[in-house]
């Protein structure tokens, strides 16, 4: 079997889809399967020697750059306010597609989303491969979660083409079950029998790097590795954190990664603001990360909040942070697979959207079983939960059948 996977997202570029992405490519591979990727000729953001790791040497690698004409480009950025960034880079990626697709004998093509213009590739190559997977890590085109003045006039164009690319594609994947809901009450299109979930992988595990954190003996440290954007409620987060270091002076909270400094500014009246640990870090380095998780006592997962009952959601850190083998704090909607987990499993508290004293609570029982001796049975079943013989083995057998 011969796979064509398009992501314009890959390394060396160190993002969330371009980690997955290799991560699953790879594990495709180590089932003996031929792959392809083609992706974008980004500038390297992501160290060498990670991308070495987790991006296996066997896959073959076709970097396409974006369309240079002045006059594409005026029209890439024109279009680039219905489909999010770098749309100029559709024209030669689906040329560089169709070359590669023409040189296998029964390829499946495979595109991964986010963002939206992979799967806009994968609509304009469909015919020339044997099948067409569409993938969305994010179950949803990029202006569904903005709310600039004109957002309202393009949503239903993004719901229109994820409408053609979900009735065009022969099999849609996305991470959770939940995300099948969320897209069907979005477009209005039911496409759950031929859908199928395929979440995130956590392994393989990163080699030791040299992030060590400065800790007193008898410090706490509850830490949120990753970005806070508006959408994951650093505001409620913090004010927690905030309220549990409060009642217990052994508490850290530890931000490890960007976040607003409005919602810094609006904890400045808090009696431990100054006991707040914020490291604005703009290229989080993964292997720092993977070291970080497993220093600190605690590890946060924020999802976003959609005002929703439940969450279409898993984040791709999350079978990272599990994999850590430290207990969880996990704020999510009600419904939520990766509450559902963290309960299944035990271990860690999960929060729903709700105020700062629950969170501050949940981290306060955590600190009272600060003690508890590490679990390795529950280790064990997190790892086999996003391992690649669970998700990637019947993926590839669902990809047999279209064949």
């Amino acid at each position: 079997m011969q796979v064509v996977c398009v992501s314009h997202n890959a390394p060396p570029l160190n993002d969330a889809e371009a980690l997955c992405t290799a991560r699953l490519l790879s594990a495709v591979v180590s089932f003996g399967v031929e792959v392809h990727l083609i992706s974008a000729a980004s500038s390297p953001t992501l160290e060498e020697s990670i991308g070495a790791e987790i991006l296996d040497s066997r896959i073959r690698i076709t970097r396409v750059p974006p369309d240079r004409g002045s006059a594409w480009r005026a029209v890439g950025m024109l279009r680039n306010q219905f489909h999010g960034q770098c749309i100029e880079w559709v024209r030669p990626a689906i040329a560089a597609a169709k070359h590669v697709l023409s040189r296998c004998e029964c390829p499946i093509l495979l595109t991964r989303a986010f963002p939206m213009i992979s799967n806009l590739v994968g609509y304009h190559c469909s015919s020339e491969a044997r099948a067409w997977v569409a993938h969305f890590s994010d179950p949803f085109p990029p202006h569904e979660w903005r709310n600039h003045w004109y957002s309202p006039l393009l949503r239903p164009v993004n719901r229109r083409w994820a409408r053609n690319i979900l009735r065009r594609a022969d099999l849609t994947t996305v991470t959770c079950p939940n995300a099948i809901r969320y897209i069907e009450e979005k477009t209005g299109y039911p496409f759950r029998e031929k859908s199928m979930v395929v979440t995130h992988l956590a392994l393989p595990k990163l080699k030791p790097g040299n992030f060590k954190l400065n800790r007193r003996p008898d410090e706490f440290v509850v830490a949120h590795v990753g970005n806070l954007m508006t959408r994951r409620r650093p505001d409620l987060l913090l004010a927690g954190a905030m309220l549990a270091m409060e009642k217990h002076a052994d508490i850290r909270f530890l931000q490890y990664g960007n976040v607003d400094r409005e919602i810094l500014d609006r904890c400045k009246s808090s009696p431990v603001f100054n006991r707040l640990d914020v490291r604005h870090v703009d290229n989080l380095s993964p292997r720092d990360a993977a070291d970080l998780q497993e220093q600190v006592d605690v590890n946060v997962i924020v999802d976003t909040d959609l005002g929703l009952s439940y969450s279409p959601f898993i984040l791709s850190k999350y079978p990272h942070s599990v994999c850590a083998g430290r207990p969880m704090l996990m704020l999510s909607a009600e419904n939520s697979e990766m509450a559902r987990m963290t309960t299944r499993h035990g271990g860690g508290e999960f929060v729903p959207f709700s105020t700062p004293e629950a969170v501050a609570q949940a981290i306060c029982r955590l600190f009272a079983r600060r003690n508890e001796t590490t679990n390795t049975a529950r280790l064990e079943e997190y790892q086999a939960e996003f391992s690649a013989e669970r998700v990637v083995r019947p993926f590839l057998e669902r990809l047999k059948s279209l064949v």
